[in-house]
């Protein structure tokens, strides 16, 4: 396993063989909102940031030192509106809002925390890591991965040298690494551990997108993440 993850992230030839006008892609989470506060899922609900998360928000933008950069693109829920504001006002660029980068919608579990949904259907939580839809109504992994492969189809059609931020959810970081990267299914929670306001980056090469940092602050080296991420089996 870990070596086909490994040539996962470093793009290696047979992969995948798409050649791609767009240059780099920065994936990042939103900032923390009321419910992240409160412990609730959330799915598509659309609590406003915390005042700790319009901090969070500030401090991406004023973090975020890439050049160029083309296209700013958010969700439609506040959360990630409220997050790519100042960036997107850093950068000169008006905010695209995308409904289907919106985060999974997890019907009966929305507004519920961790506890509440092992006490009202035991199981149910660890159907949901394994890769298995464990509440009732809302949406289908595959229906959230459709919605993610029609935002990355959009991103890879951008014009050429294109560099483009997307300010979206955790879950819909994991799709749209499936979608960009071409992986499976049982790949999504390879990709775990998503924090608030930090940013995966994916580059073009002769060979596709490769992943080039993982989960790492604004600013920072990314490389340190992602050697972590190639030496851990579970990532």
């Amino acid at each position: 396993m870990l070596a086909i993850l490994t040539r996962v992230l470093t793009g290696a030839s047979g992969w995948y063989d798409r050649a791609m006008p767009i240059r780099d892609i920065y994936l990042i989470r939103h900032a923390q909102s009321e419910w992240n506060a409160a412990g609730r899922w959330q799915g598509m609900a659309d609590p406003p940031l915390t005042e700790l998360g319009r901090e969070q928000a500030t401090s991406l933008a004023a973090d975020f030192m890439v050049p160029d950069v083309t296209h700013v693109f958010c969700s439609t829920l506040k959360r990630a509106r409220e997050t790519a504001a100042p960036l997107a006002t850093m950068l000169g660029l008006p905010p695209i809002v995308d409904a289907d980068l919106c985060e999974l919608d997890v019907g009966s579990w929305e507004g519920k925390t961790r506890e509440q949904i092992a006490t009202s259907d035991p199981g149910a939580l660890e159907k949901f890591f394994r890769g298995e839809q464990g509440w009732v109504g809302g949406e289908s992994y595959a229906d959230h991965e459709l919605r993610a492969e029609r935002a990355a189809e959009r991103l890879r059609r951008l014009p050429a040298g294109s560099t483009a931020v997307v300010v979206t959810h955790g879950g819909t970081i994991r799709a749209l690494l499936l979608a960009l990267l071409e992986l499976p299914h049982q790949h999504r929670w390879k990709f775990s551990g998503i924090g608030h306001t930090l940013v995966t980056h994916l580059q073009s090469g002769p060979n596709g997108l490769r992943l080039l940092g993982f989960n790492t602050p604004a600013g920072t080296n990314a490389q340190s993440a992602l050697s972590d991420l190639q030496s851990s089996s579970s990532l």
